[in-house]
């Protein structure tokens, strides 16, 4: 039985159905739009499914990101159920929760434990080289399928469906674990 998933496994990789990474001119033109992308705001409802638990886990709340010289400035902001933000602020990643009424904020160097946060995320800042140096792409204009070159980060792979308004509708990421979170964004706005 093992050996069978083990073959439905193999199977199941892209290269199984010969399907070819994108070449850096098609991920240009496919993602040349959002190249020009200089901010964002949307909001987004999140559903993440715990296989092993059979659970789901539900968010809501806002993101945000804004292009900088060196690094981008990015929000992710849970409004329910549990208020939390992320932030990325030049070289420090800001993680605020509220718990008890009170506020606590943790500073996290991003050169201590945020570079694998910035690779999870390169896709929300839309930033090509970024991605084809964390990526293996693969995809069309409709779906975007990105496959971690990073053996250490624990996601098999993160698929962005149905590019409009200047960035993706959802977006889908694939644990090694079997867990899968999906992303749905709406009230998308876009400053070129």
């Amino acid at each position: 039985m093992q050996y069978i998933i083990s073959l439905f496994l193999i199977l199941a990789t892209p290269q199984a159905f010969a399907e070819k990474p994108l070449s850096n001119s098609e991920i240009q033109r496919i993602m040349g739009s959002f190249q020009k992308v200089q901010s964002l705001e949307a909001h987004f409802q999140q559903t993440k499914m715990l296989k092993r638990f059979k659970t789901e886990l539900k968010s809501q709340g806002q993101i945000a990101f804004q292009r900088k010289k060196d690094l981008p400035y990015v929000r992710w902001e849970v409004t329910q159920p549990s208020p939390a933000k992320m932030e990325i602020q030049g070289e420090y990643i800001l993680l605020t929760e509220l718990q008890f009424g009170r506020s606590s904020v943790k500073k996290i160097p991003l050169k201590e434990g945020g570079k694998d946060l910035m690779a999870l995320i390169s896709w929300l800042t839309l930033d090509v080289p970024s991605l084809q140096k964390e990526y293996t792409i693969y995809g069309s204009e409709k779906a975007l399928k990105l496959y971690p070159k990073n053996s250490s980060l624990q996601i098999e792979k993160i698929k962005l469906s149905q590019p409009a308004e200047g960035f993706f509708q959802s977006v889908q990421i694939f644990d090694k674990n079997n867990d899968f979170t999906t992303i749905q964004f709406s009230k998308i706005k876009t400053q070129p």
